[in-house]
């Protein structure tokens, strides 16, 4: 167990209106952060919640030369009897140790990663929004803090957890959304890091990104490396469609970040009956089933998202075709609908998903 030293801060910062000035989506921090260090003597030790500001780091801090980072997406919730809710925190936990394993960051235990996670969720919420649609944005992170320009495994380590007061990603459940389907650049390959939460992942995604919105589309839906065949997924989360009344989602291939919020959506649909899938979708067969109309839904999943529905795709030879009948779907709507229940605890959901702090 951590032995957490708090300090709270003197200066409270002023809290944002969430009901009629949301900050934009991340910008806005609470009072406190988290903070962690490792050494190859210590260990990770010296946990402390300590006043939100900057870091004190060398210009040649290696995470910056050669990327030794990961981070993961959680959000708090008010629960009915004034007490936070978090949303399956352990499969962050497991997920954190993952995607440390793969880029050589010391692991934190499971069990500590919550301890943290919790006990900053404690300290901080009076941060907590209240308002529908609304929540506490939770982002831990790890990165290396040694100073060196030499190519090697870091030997120091800091872990930190920050949180912003949030609306949900996009405040409007429409199928307003557009997607690129793009196949000549690439998001990820197999046994790289596409599997694992890290920041690399993402800088690649931004050229490929600005090109779809200069074509006129809001989102980028990668196909894989090897062939540009197979579907794989959005820039910042994982994709689903309905097709002939089944959910479908590309399957794990180690390419694709296994998200929360994807396994969770899985789950219900077998709890509720929902046909689902998980297996490789090509591009052409996306295609064919937008222009029979088949492919009635679409949506990305995601933490942040949660599902945004999707209104169409656009293609290279074909140009844009729109997903069903352009409006959003009774499946995509019944699980939006049913796991934000589930997460503020309005609806049951399967054991042990909801975790309360006391």
């Amino acid at each position: 167990m951590l032995d957490i030293k708090i300090e709270l801060t003197k200066n409270r910062k002023a809290k944002p209106d969430m009901k009629n000035n949301p900050p934009e989506f991340g910008t806005c921090t609470t009072d406190h952060m988290f903070e962690m260090d490792y050494d190859p003597e210590h260990g990770w030790h010296d946990a402390r919640i300590v006043p939100y500001g900057p870091f004190m780091v060398e210009p040649i801090t290696m995470s910056f030369h050669y990327a030794q980072e990961i981070f993961e997406g959680m959000k708090a919730f008010m629960g009915p009897d004034g007490n936070p809710l978090m949303f399956r925190p352990d499969m962050n936990a497991k997920r954190f140790q993952r995607s440390a394993k793969r880029v050589c960051i010391p692991t934190i235990p499971v069990e500590d990663y919550l301890q943290a996670v919790e006990t900053f969720v404690k300290v901080e919420k009076e941060w907590i929004p209240t308002e529908p649609a609304t929540s506490l944005y939770i982002r831990p992170v790890a990165f290396a803090t040694q100073a060196s320009v030499g190519v090697e495994t870091a030997t120091e380590y800091k872990f930190f957890i920050v949180a912003c007061p949030v609306k949900n990603y996009h405040t409007e459940f429409s199928s307003d959304d557009s997607c690129w389907v793009e196949t000549k650049y690439s998001r990820a390959s197999e046994g790289g890091t596409g599997g694992d939460k890290c920041g690399c992942n993402y800088a690649n995604t931004l050229l490929p990104q600005e090109e779809a919105v200069a074509r006129g589309y809001d989102e980028i839906v990668f196909a894989d490396a090897n062939e540009h065949k197979y579907i794989g997924e959005i820039s910042a989360s994982n994709i689903m469609f309905v097709i002939d009344g089944v959910v479908v989602t590309p399957e794990l291939d180690g390419t694709i970040l296994p998200g929360i919020t994807r396994d969770s959506l899985l789950t219900l649909c077998r709890e509720w009956g929902i046909p689902c899938e998980e297996r490789k979708i090509t591009v052409d067969e996306l295609k064919e089933t937008l222009q029979n109309g088949k492919c009635t839904e679409a949506m990305s999943t995601g933490t942040a998202v949660v599902i945004e529905p999707i209104g169409s795709f656009g293609f290279e030879d074909v140009g844009r075709l729109i997903v069903g009948d352009g409006n959003v779907g009774p499946i995509s709507r019944k699980l939006y609908e049913g796991l934000l229940a589930i997460q503020r605890n309005e609806l049951e959901g399967p054991e042990g998903w909801l975790v309360e702090i006391k």
